[in-house]
């Protein structure tokens, strides 16, 4: 397990990361989320031993405050691959083993069950210039994976990637970190990824982690309108509460939380421009995108996003939108703690 507790970083006098507690337990995979400056690579390097912060940091109970980073048994892959341009393949990803002082023999051998381990069994002898970017990638990875880290941290390895070899490399991480039931941690910026390699999410705000649980509940019960966005989900709207019970243009669902105005979201998957849909509104504009069509459209309620089916309305039109009260949230209040504590701010279910 990575531990981190009261994590801080600074820099010009100021919390880059600020306070930071996390747990990652041992065989999962962290997804951390957060905007340009959130303070999501620092934390990894913090961890790495790369940069001075405040807190402790350990990995299966043993603290790592004393360790160099090359004692702490933590794999870093940056979104730049940083292969040595002269070396072959194999020889970039047996370098952790030649600093260690493994015989040649040995360490080649390691480095070439490595490289074919991540799809790489004939490449052996290429350099990096004779290697894609999502190739390149991939020998990092096998180099960071040669030290036989305990936690592995991946800052954006995706980045850069065509479609095809983001998907390829998507599935090999998945596979690797089933097989090889290592901690990892992720940094991302897309949803489709982080949800697809991910057993939790962190999102970082400011430096702050603002939520950290399972995929689902982040994804259907975020603890803020940024944590939604980043899950591609911006709809919210205007609700209010009385009586126990938090309603939108007539729907509702129970509510635990203070009465008065409140902010709700439901995400676009869930709504549906249906005849027997109680919210009234206007179709603002139309987006096609690569898997689906979504539909633009607004009230007094506020700005919604709906997945289009086959029939898709004229902007202009009025239109009737349909979702299960179930699939409402109401957002709990921003001081609210971070964590499962998110779950229980409203009974609305995912």
């Amino acid at each position: 397990m990575l531990t981190c507790t009261d994590v801080t970083v600074n820099a010009d006098g100021r919390p880059i990361v600020d306070q930071v507690s996390l747990n990652v337990p041992s065989g999962s995979c962290c997804v951390v989320m957060g905007a340009s400056g959130a303070g999501k690579s620092t934390l990894l390097r913090a961890v790495a031993g790369l940069i001075e912060h405040s807190g402790s940091i350990s990995v299966n109970g043993q603290d790592l405050e004393q360790r160099a980073p090359h004692r702490r048994d933590v794999g870093l892959l940056f979104q730049n691959a940083r292969l040595f341009p002269t070396m072959s393949a194999l020889d970039n990803v047996a370098y952790p083993l030649r600093i260690r002082k493994l015989n040649r023999r040995s360490r080649r051998a390691t480095a070439s069950a490595l490289l074919e381990e991540v799809g790489l069994g004939d490449r052996l002898t290429a350099r990096p210039d004779q290697l894609s970017g999502g190739e390149r990638q991939r020998v990092a990875l096998a180099r960071a994976l040669c030290s036989d880290p305990k936690v592995l941290m991946l800052d954006e390895p995706l980045t850069g990637l065509d479609a095809p070899q983001r998907r390829s490399l998507v599935r090999l991480l998945t596979r690797l970190q089933r097989d090889l039931n290592l901690t990892w941690v992720v940094v991302s910026h897309d949803p489709d990824d982080a949800v697809s390699l991910a057993d939790t999410i962190a999102v970082l705000d400011h430096g702050r982690l603002v939520q950290h649980d399972e995929v689902e509940v982040v994804r259907h019960r975020p603890s803020s309108p940024l944590v939604a966005s980043l899950l591609s989900n911006p709809n919210l709207l205007t609700g209010s509460v009385s009586g126990g019970r938090l309603s939108v243009d007539g729907n509702g669902v129970d509510s635990a939380n203070p009465g008065g105005s409140t902010l709700a979201t439901i995400r676009p998957e869930h709504l549906t421009i249906d005849e027997r849909g109680t919210l009234q509104m206007t179709v603002l504009g139309i987006e096609r995108r690569a898997s689906h069509t979504v539909a633009l459209v607004g009230s007094r309620a506020g700005t919604l996003e709906v997945h289009c089916g086959q029939n898709i309305p004229e902007v202009g039109s009025a239109v009737s939108v349909h979702f299960d009260d179930q699939h409402l949230w109401q957002l709990p209040p921003q001081d609210a703690p971070v964590g499962n504590s998110a779950k229980t701010a409203s009974t609305g279910s995912s």
